[in-house]
């Protein structure tokens, strides 16, 4: 079996644009089958990927893709990670009134700036998320003994997470990419 791996931007503390979510859209439309997805801790951005595969990939419910942002995957919906759980409150309540599918409420009522300035995070919980479980820790802010080994390197158009020695200049400047991208790895 090969592995491809696909890196997908998702940010955790911002609600996505209209162009992002049409991108997942064609991600899932055009890569091959099983995957996995992951991101650097595998409960928000992961997460919210997974209930966007649920929606627009799998036509489940709405309540049904929410599960992806869990307790039981250390997704805290009151942290500021919460405006992704947030966002599919506010689909689950339109489509509630008028129903309409994850797609077409995207294209005819999701308004990105609204939907950010309805959200009010917790601060406890973003405390939690962001200090206690170290997600909100940028990468280029971890010691030099968190990132030993762990180098993300420019192959050509594709960033890889390599093992070896560290690299400067632009290559260094990539590295906080990381943080943002949601790494789908397909196995074909």
């Amino acid at each position: 079996y090969g592995i491809r791996l696909v890196n997908f931007q998702v940010r955790s503390r911002a609600a996505p644009s209209r162009e992002e979510l049409r991108g997942a859209r064609e991600l899932f439309e055009r890569i091959e089958y099983p995957i996995l997805m992951h991101c650097k801790s595998g409960a928000d951005r992961a997460g919210f990927a997974a209930a966007l595969y649920l929606l627009l990939r799998g036509n489940m419910p709405v309540d049904e893709a929410k599960r992806q942002l869990s307790w039981r995957y250390l997704h805290l919906r009151g942290a500021a990670t919460g405006v992704l759980h947030f966002l599919l409150d506010r689909y689950a309540a339109d489509s509630a009134g008028e129903p309409m599918s994850f797609r077409a409420w995207v294209e005819r009522r999701y308004d990105p700036e609204a939907l950010m300035a309805a959200y009010e995070a917790d601060p406890a919980a973003s405390f939690v998320v962001d200090r206690l479980l170290r997600r909100g820790t940028p990468l280029t802010e971890l010691s030099a003994e968190a990132l030993e080994g762990v180098v993300l390197t420019l192959d050509g158009d594709q960033d890889l997470l390599h093992r070896g020695e560290g690299v400067e200049g632009e290559q260094a400047e990539r590295r906080g990419a990381v943080d943002e991208d949601v790494v789908v790895i397909v196995f074909h």
